[in-house]
């Protein structure tokens, strides 16, 4: 079990909000917040973490991935689709789940 304190480190800051948004921010002078959050730099380390457990012998079909907010959920598949080192241990797409649509599932290895 490895809990990771990410709190006041500027680059796992939780992202409420994209460029997109930013423009309609501009013109309605109120932020355009999502009512679910990202973390870039959460979901970079996440998947450091997972190849480092591929080399040490867990197997990608026996690992999931939970987080509780969609927009996380597609962080982290856009992540490990893009990192090419990913593709080539097969963890180019591991399970990525909500904790809702998790529930009454199993998994040896859940980050």
């Amino acid at each position: 079990l490895l809990f990771v304190d990410t709190g006041g480190l500027a680059m796992y800051r939780e992202d409420g909000h994209d460029a997109a948004e930013e423009a309609k921010m501009h013109r309605s002078g109120q932020p355009a917040v999502h009512q679910s959050r990202a973390n870039p730099g959460e979901s970079r380390f996440l998947v450091h973490y997972a190849k480092l457990l591929v080399r040490c012998g867990v197997a990608p079909k026996d690992m999931t991935v939970i987080t509780p907010y969609n927009r996380q959920v597609e962080t982290l598949r856009m992540t490990f689709g893009e990192d090419a080192e990913c593709a080539r241990v097969g963890l180019d797409r591991p399970r990525v789940n909500t904790v809702d649509s998790f529930q009454g599932q199993e998994a040896d290895c859940v980050l």
